[in-house]
């Protein structure tokens, strides 16, 4: 998939998009079969779903690159990630179990039955494992700020342990269609560098639509959705270092018709976000450090999100027009009615043109965007010193003139321009290439002042506490834009014996004003036109054989330039992955896979520049495990 990579953070696994890794992965998308899963208050996606280790129940996975605020809402700035789950298993029972180096194990049930009017699919599994020693270089030389002290790397973590469960169930009955999930996942924050250093989510989903046929040519979608999602951090020392839960509630209705060479949608959307709830520990808290702070009544003194509800209005249409067979136009909107940041239209429109059977043409402008998290209204991080926006205007009275008053934050926008173009010369092989402008502006990062810059820090400003370091920190939009302009290039050829494919994306940054420099996502202009932490060209390849009917092998190639952060540059590296599947007979399979064939050891893209306790400075986290291996084995009946 060009135009996506995976960065590595000191507290999250970013997900990035054309040139962009953002602070967190709140403005991408997620879903499950076309339901979104994205939580309101502060990270996006489930971590559960995005860092799962269990894939079993993944039928394929569809992606956006670029914008998709216009279908979804905000959120979809950067990207979209729909999973769809297996759901073609007719009257079939399957197991798998998979073990693996560094005690990785997994085990899995699926059911799945299927007849002219129902269709049923279950899925659950368990997996583990154990991860690996983090090696003592990079990111993982910096000081190590828990109770212990030392070095992150010598601190107890280990890289990408992780301890997985995951049930899910899709029902579908005529025009009825249920679906279940509940994911639990905890896993070591491996770059992390203070005792809550492991993270834990337990999402419950349950969504349920029906499709009425009015006629032939029209329908009315209606649907309705409810999650409960429990945060939990850990510390490796034992201690539950913080938790939270946020519950929310959708409904969705969608009219869609046919007439004559048009096609035609309109729907309307409400959300509910109750942000700020006691979790399943009746927690509400969060702490760094593993001290007293965690006897000293957190969920009153370090509340992690305040109490408050968001509800979204949303409204949409969409219209497809066949002008004739060769050009088709298309035009839709979206417009988003927010408690705080009001009002947001979101524009799509573009055409097709196909003047052959061979060629496919596609030109298309559209814009996605995201307001602040709504912990940023609601308040939290109490002890860790953030600023709501409700407080904004008390800051320079309280600092006795120190500090200005801060304004109110911007939704984050994009406006993307993409020209596509597809070439099918023969049916087994097909090339597509993808031109692109992005102009990102509003950008919502971080701001903080403290006792480096004057002195008293007043310890209240209006209803927030500042933090232990001594300071506030605050969601704010830096100044200026930026242009990224970019090729994605792919191909693919399929034999009866064969399969090979590639993609090249290539990123840079065409034109930024002087104030968008040294921001979240732009390194420091002595740096050069370049984006942080993403690698601005990326090479990728797969190799597929079945020589015969029972046996196939794969490999997969990654290769990534050199990238940039505000200090030293990265290195890039070429990492190899393989597996080899046997099928004995139509029911018994078999497969090895091993990662990393090379054992390549660069260090990987990581979203900060060396710190000043690092002993290493070289940029960037030992993210990359050394060569592993796991055997699985499945058996369907």
């Amino acid at each position: 998939m060009p135009g996506f990579f995976h960065v590595e953070d000191q507290d999250d696994n970013i997900v990035g998009f054309r040139g962009i890794a953002s602070d967190n992965n709140s403005k991408v998308m997620f879903l499950l079969n076309g339901h979104v899963l994205n939580t309101e208050w502060f990270w996006g996606p489930p971590d559960s779903m995005l860092n799962t280790i269990s894939l079993d129940y993944i039928d394929h996975i569809d992606v956006i690159r670029g914008p998709g605020s216009v279908t979804l809402g905000q959120g979809a700035l950067l990207g979209v990630i729909n999973i769809v789950t297996a759901n073609n298993h007719a009257d079939e029972n399957i197991l798998t179990g998979g073990v693996g180096k560094d005690g990785y194990y997994s085990a899995a049930v699926e059911r799945g039955v299927k007849n002219d009017t129902f269709s049923f699919y279950m899925h659950y599994g368990v997996s583990a494992y154990d991860g690996q020693t983090i090696r003592p270089e990079g990111n993982a030389t910096r000081d190590w700020e828990g109770v212990e002290g030392t070095k992150i790397f010598d601190a107890g973590n280990r890289l990408r342990r992780a301890d997985n469960s995951m049930g899910l169930a899709t029902l579908k009955y005529g025009n009825w269609n249920l679906n279940l999930l509940r994911s639990d996942l905890k896993r070591d924050i491996y770059n992390f560098r203070r005792d809550r250093s492991q993270y834990q989510q337990i999402l419950t989903s349950a969504n349920l639509s029906y499709n009425y046929p009015i006629n032939d040519r029209h329908a009315i979608k209606t649907k309705i959705g409810y999650e409960q999602d429990d945060y939990i951090l850990h510390s490796n020392l034992g201690f539950t270092m913080g938790g939270t839960r946020e519950n929310r509630k959708a409904i969705t209705v969608i009219y869609t018709g046919k007439f004559d060479k048009w096609r035609f949608a309109a729907g309307a959307e409400y959300k509910e976000f109750l942000m700020g709830r006691r979790n399943r520990d009746n927690n509400n808290f969060i702490v760094n450090r593993a001290d007293n702070a965690l006897l000293n009544q957190p969920n009153v003194n370090n509340e992690w999100v305040f109490a408050k509800d968001i509800d979204v209005k949303s409204f949409f249409g969409e219209a497809f027009y066949e002008m004739n067979e060769r050009i088709n136009l298309f035009v839709a909107f979206r417009n988003d009615q927010h408690p705080f940041w009001g009002s947001n239209l979101t524009p799509r429109f573009g055409g097709l043109y196909f003047p052959n059977e061979r060629w496919r043409f596609r030109l298309a402008y559209q814009t996605g965007f995201r307001g602040a998290p709504g912990v940023h209204y609601a308040g939290g991080f109490e002890g860790d010193g953030l600023l709501r926006e409700d407080n904004f205007a008390l800051v320079n009275s309280a600092t006795l003139g120190n500090q200005p008053d801060l304004v109110a934050v911007e939704p984050e926008e994009i406006e993307s321009i993409e020209f596509e173009t597809g070439f099918r010369p023969r049916e087994n092989l097909s090339f597509n290439a993808v031109l692109f402008q992005n102009k990102t502006e509003n950008v919502i990062g971080f701001g903080a002042f403290g006792s480096w810059i004057f002195t008293p820090v007043p310890d209240n400003i209006g209803t927030d506490t500042k933090g232990d370091w001594d300071g506030y920190w605050y969601f704010q939009n830096t100044p200026g834009s930026f242009t990224a302009q970019g090729l994605e290039l792919e191909g693919r050829y399929q034999g009866e014996h064969i399969e090979v494919g590639g993609s090249y994306a290539m990123v840079s940054l065409s034109d930024a004003d002087d104030e968008a420099y040294g921001s979240l996502y732009l390194p420091s202009r002595e740096v050069g036109d370049h984006f942080k932490a993403y690698p601005e060209n990326i090479v990728r390849a797969h190799l597929l054989l079945f020589p015969k009917a029972r046996i196939n092998g794969a490999l997969n190639l990654l290769n990534i330039s050199d990238w940039y952060t505000d200090g030293p540059k990265g290195g890039g590296f070429t990492q190899i992955n393989g597996s080899m599947s046997f099928s004995i007979n139509k029911a018994f399979s078999a497969t090895l896979s091993v990662y990393n064939l090379t054992d390549e050891t660069q260090l990987y893209p990581f979203t900060e520049g060396p710190a000043d306790s690092a002993t290493d400075q070289s940029a960037g986290a030992p993210a990359l495990e050394n060569r592993t291996y796991w055997l699985k084995m499945r058996y369907a009946f």
